[in-house]
């Protein structure tokens, strides 16, 4: 058999790219929910029955579980193939899924450390999502977030 043949016989691998578009919207859809769950965790304690602790183990779940899923749907598409906003993203939300990682929301979990890094998470991945954001601000907080710098300004 031709190497001609051989190759038209196999079956293409097919990956979804998405439009620019479709990313802009999961990212956004992400971090409303990240923040809603946020939200949660700071305001519902005195009116759920559960602890402070209760609810931010449950707050790290939910944000490790979202943060998961859009590496996941990015895992697909290269730098190249990402605009610059949604790039700078992606090294947020692996940045995130690192820092949870070493700081699992369970028993064991520092939650200073989860709070801390929820708002750092969540304000280096609005500066760089947001539209009135420039390249600048969006180096400067993906590089404070995922250097580990303590502010973004």
């Amino acid at each position: 058999m031709s190497e001609a043949s051989s190759v038209a016989k196999r079956k293409p691998k097919l990956i979804d790219i998405m439009p620019a578009e479709v990313v802009e919207g999961m990212l956004g859809e992400t971090l409303r929910e990240i923040k809603a769950s946020v939200d949660i965790w700071y305001e519902c304690p005195a009116v759920s029955g559960m602890t402070g602790v209760q609810h931010g183990r449950a707050t790290g779940l939910i944000v490790s579980h979202l943060v998961a899923g859009a590496v996941d749907f990015l895992s697909h598409h290269s730098d190249a193939s990402l605009n610059p906003k949604h790039r700078a993203v992606r090294h947020v939300l692996v940045e995130m899924s690192e820092r949870m990682s070493r700081n699992p929301p369970g028993d064991g979990c520092d939650m200073e450390q989860l709070a801390g890094d929820m708002v750092g998470f969540l304000t280096a991945y609005h500066l760089c999502l947001s539209e009135s954001s420039d390249t600048k601000t969006r180096r400067a907080a993906r590089e404070a977030f995922c250097n580990g710098e303590e502010s973004i300004n």
